[in-house]
């Protein structure tokens, strides 16, 4: 026999022939004896045909069943199932995902908002508007209040709001000078519309006020002449102020000896104690 080159791999064996004890297997022996029977999930007799929902369930790999001999998925894979045991369209009935209706939608034409003229300074119509709703009044409401002086319908302290968003000679005449509809106006325009119609509007306002204050102002007069009237009789009926009262006419002709204000019979200074302790520190 010819001997073999240097490098080449050794020829196979005989058919039959036992193999060399400690040789290498032949190629392709050694992953034949490995792999076994190939495993495929079960024949489906066809596939739905609406999508269908989904079953929760963990799919076994089929390297997880081939290290598992024998075990129960491995005979239904080489057992196919008879298809007359399943109805498919009753699955698919119980089992499909229900269709959404399409819903068209429809153009609804957007109504465009009335754009109202603004003529006063935001901030002040703001003002305006706070006080007026606050009333829960209408404007017309409002102004015949103002006009009949009725402090049933305003109170004290609306009337004091009312006071402080009265308008300015400018404003009176910007919306007496407004060539346009009045209902095109914005609201605090609308409100002094409707308000400059009420003759002195503003005096019968602070009348309103001083009705609601009246009481108030005349009790807490009261109470300061009733007080004055106290230290006046204090002072008539006080001998020691009396003696005060001397000694500072005579301490104060004697300041002012040589001058106008000398020579007095009395005097009267409402800070006159004050005035001369400043004179005595100037010494």
């Amino acid at each position: 026999p010819v001997p073999p080159c240097p490098g080449a791999p050794p020829p196979p064996p005989c058919p039959g022939a036992p193999a060399v004890p400690g040789a290498p297997p032949a190629p392709g022996m050694f992953a034949a004896q490995k792999v076994g029977k190939s495993l495929v999930p079960p024949v489906v007799a066809r596939k739905p045909s609406r999508k269908m929902r989904l079953l929760a369930w963990e799919k076994i790999k089929p390297n997880d069943l081939k290290r598992s001999s024998g075990n129960l998925w491995e005979s239904y894979s080489s057992s196919p199932l008879d298809s007359k045991i399943i109805d498919f369209d009753e699955v698919e009935e119980l089992f499909a995902q229900p269709e959404k209706k399409k819903v068209e939608k429809k153009e609804v034409a957007k109504k465009k908002e009335p754009t109202f003229v603004s003529l006063l300074d935001p901030k002040r119509s703001l003002a305006i508007n706070l006080i007026t709703k606050n009333l829960r009044m209408s404007y017309k409401d409002i102004s015949i209040a103002i006009r009949s002086c009725d402090r049933e319908k305003l109170n004290g302290d609306q009337v004091s709001g009312l006071l402080n968003i009265l308008p300015e000679t400018t404003e009176v005449e910007m919306i007496r000078n407004f060539g346009g509809p009045p209902e095109t106006l914005a609201e605090a325009e609308r409100f002094y519309v409707s308000l400059i119609t009420v003759p002195e509007y503003a005096l019968r306002l602070k009348c309103m006020k001083f009705s609601f204050e009246f009481k108030s102002i005349t009790e807490d007069l009261e109470k300061r002449v009733d007080n004055l009237l106290s230290a006046g009789i204090k002072i008539l009926e006080s001998e020691d102020l009396k003696e005060l009262l001397h000694i500072l006419l005579v301490v104060g002709n004697f300041i002012n000896t040589g001058g106008y204000a000398g020579n007095a019979m009395g005097m009267f200074h409402s800070q006159f104690i004050g005035h001369l302790y400043p004179l005595y520190q100037g010494k």
